[in-house]
């Protein structure tokens, strides 16, 4: 019997390993309640429940009744 030969297929180089930098979008989105800043609007969104404890996302199943930060 022959032995078997991986079929594995090699794993893409990264940016880095090209020697290509990727640069970073600069994090201008503050935060209303603390000094943290994000890159994301959505980002700040989620983080600004965690001071409000805004609960917006309820759960779907009947007569469950929890709400959630996060969806």
């Amino acid at each position: 019997m022959r032995p078997l030969q991986s079929i594995e297929a090699p794993a893409p180089a990264t940016a880095e390993e090209n020697g290509e930098t990727r640069q970073q979008k600069p994090k201008t989105l503050p935060c209303k309640y603390c000094s943290k800043c994000f890159r994301r609007v959505e980002h700040v969104q989620r983080h600004e429940r965690t001071h409000t404890k805004e609960k917006p996302f309820s759960c779907e199943w009947p007569r469950c009744g929890k709400h959630f930060g996060r969806r």
